[in-house]
């Protein structure tokens, strides 16, 4: 029988695909991305610009919640999982390049096939090729560390923070590790969502994880904003394996482990939330309308209207869509993967 499903992580999920999502309406549809390559001109006021660099600070922590979360279940990897991640992103994938194409006027074959065959190596969307990845090294990352212990978990936590941390992020120089966007940040992710599973680090009141994740992205954001304000690039503080900002999740993931409840409908959404990133990040998204708003109505409740507008489409249809697709394909995709965890089995 499947174990039911926690709903104050799924609603985390949710959560952390909203920040994704406004992460995403800040950096292209505000012009932050250009904004902090120094040098280039931006159409935002000063003050206007330090304010998202701040804001944004609360919400980058997106990814690494989902892979925290993914570590702190542990991924049990099987068929089912693997077709079902198949299925989604080919999907998608075929759907935002046939509209975006059309769109645009360059619909090339080649294109589309490599997007239904081949959707997960070949995909641009950088999260999805490294979570497979993840996944695929998931039976021998879990098998380590059933073996080695509180001690152990704990020695292979501190050489992956030097590794990740010392020579990735602070070092800046090693071009496959210094940003976080790589397979060993999450790695490092899943191995402390792991030890928080397995050993937990005692009773941390809400009181401190709101504040240790106020007082993160408080710096991080000032920290932009001086750095920016020097003509120093300030992009580092908002990589994936910032020191504070790997705290600031964890302080935010906390945060929901402390008040668990149970919600059928929360359930049911954020087991298509993938969705949503793969129809935003596919070409199909808000990113022109934000900034068409923002260009017309400068920062007013008009503008933030129409903003919450667009995250609730980016939000929902997407779910709908992925809806459609399991009523279509669900028993198609329960069927094949039934068949390969019948002829192979994936567990070590």
């Amino acid at each position: 029988m499947e174990t039911q499903r926690q709903s104050n992580f799924e609603l985390l999920r949710l959560v952390a695909m909203g920040f994704i999502v406004l992460h995403h309406f800040i950096f292209y549809g505000m012009n932050l991305f250009s904004g902090l390559a120094l040098g280039e001109s931006i159409d935002l006021e000063p003050r206007i610009y330090d304010s998202l660099l701040v804001l944004d600070s609360f919400l980058i922590i997106g990814v690494n919640l989902f892979v925290l979360i993914s570590g702190y279940f542990s991924i049990k990897l099987s068929f089912k999982g693997l077709v079902r991640l198949f299925g989604i992103t080919a999907f998608f994938g075929i759907l935002t390049y046939v509209y975006c194409s059309l769109h645009e006027g360059n619909f090339q074959l080649s294109s589309l096939l490599a997007r239904l065959f081949l959707p997960l190596s070949r995909s641009r969307l950088w999260f999805v090729r490294i979570y497979f990845v993840l996944m695929l090294l998931s039976p021998f990352i879990n098998k380590v560390i059933d073996n080695i212990g509180r001690r152990g978990l704990l020695y292979a936590l501190i050489v992956l923070t030097f590794i990740n941390i010392w020579i990735g992020w602070l070092n800046g120089k090693e071009q496959t590790l210094y940003n976080g966007y790589n397979v060993l940040n999450f790695i490092y992710l899943y191995c402390i969502g792991r030890f928080l599973h397995l050993y937990g680090i005692g009773t941390v009141k809400r009181g401190y994880c709101v504040a240790t994740y106020l007082l993160c992205g408080i710096i991080i954001g000032a920290g932009c904003i001086f750095l920016r304000n020097r003509g120093i690039n300030p992009f580092r503080l908002l990589y994936y394996n910032n020191p504070l900002l790997i705290l600031e999740a964890v302080a935010f993931f906390l945060l929901f482990l402390r008040f668990p409840f149970y919600s059928k409908a929360i359930n049911s959404m954020a087991a298509g939330c993938l969705s949503i990133y793969l129809m935003q990040e596919g070409g199909i998204n808000f990113y022109d309308s934000v900034a068409s708003a923002y260009s017309r109505w400068g920062i007013s409740w008009t503008f933030l209207g129409l903003v919450f507008v667009f995250f609730v489409l980016s939000m929902f249809v997407p779910l709908l869509i992925e809806k459609v697709r399991q009523l279509a394909f669900g028993k198609v995709e329960k069927r094949i993967s039934s068949w390969l965890d019948n002829k192979v089995d994936l567990t070590l």
